[in-house]
């Protein structure tokens, strides 16, 4: 539910225009460079870049808290997995569970 919500308010890039009367350089367009979902009670957060958005996991509770680290947000990529040799033989119709949930499937 999470990543639904914050699909709703991602903001492409460009969408939003710079202003051309601050100049050069002083405004740029406003735009979603990621996102963040956290677990308090787990201590661990998801975090996703503007191009690559597959979640990435930080368990926090794995974490020497007592230096300062980072991580990249976005990592080169843009996230695709090819996952072309894991189809296997499907039925001529398929229905998917209402929601789309884990394990349902798509049939070309």
């Amino acid at each position: 539910m999470g990543t639904a919500l914050l699909n709703n308010v991602f903001i492409p890039y460009g969408v939003v225009a710079s202003n051309p009367h601050l100049g050069p350089g002083v405004d740029r367009p406003e735009f979603t460079p990621y996102a963040v979902l956290k677990s308090p009670a787990e201590r661990k957060m998801l975090i996703r870049g503007y191009r690559n958005t597959q979640w990435r996991l930080i368990d926090v509770s794995k974490l020497d808290l007592s230096k300062a680290q980072a991580w990249p947000i976005e990592d080169g990529s843009l996230g695709i997995n090819d996952v072309t040799a894991q189809g296997t033989a499907a039925p001529s119709i398929v229905t998917a569970p209402e929601g789309g949930e884990e394990g349902s499937a798509i049939a070309v």
